[in-house]
């Protein structure tokens, strides 16, 4: 769809229809002073699920309380609900 874009889009969701679509959510997605969602970032996600996309949406919020690599891989593999990689050795 042209008018509406995410920021990222997963084909294959877990329950085998559409997919996942990803929203990076930053400050503007949000009232002023609260961790409130705007009716538009509101109404953009009942879009996305009209049209058959789960939407997972990435709050600035949490992401900036990551610290390192490994917190913020594991937050995307518990948000998103898949099965991380193997580990990589090491040679």
């Amino acid at each position: 769809d042209e008018l509406l874009s995410a920021d990222f889009y997963l084909a294959g969701g877990a329950g085998g229809d559409g997919g996942v679509c990803m929203e990076v959510d930053g400050p503007s997605h949000f009232f002023l002073n609260t961790l409130e969602p705007t009716g538009k970032t509101l109404f953009r996600n009942r879009v996305h699920r009209s049209k058959g996309w789960e939407v997972v949406c990435l709050p600035h919020f949490e992401w900036e309380q990551l610290e390192d690599e490994e917190s913020k891989k594991a937050y995307l593999v518990d948000m998103l609900g898949v099965t991380p990689p193997p580990a990589e050795r090491e040679e």
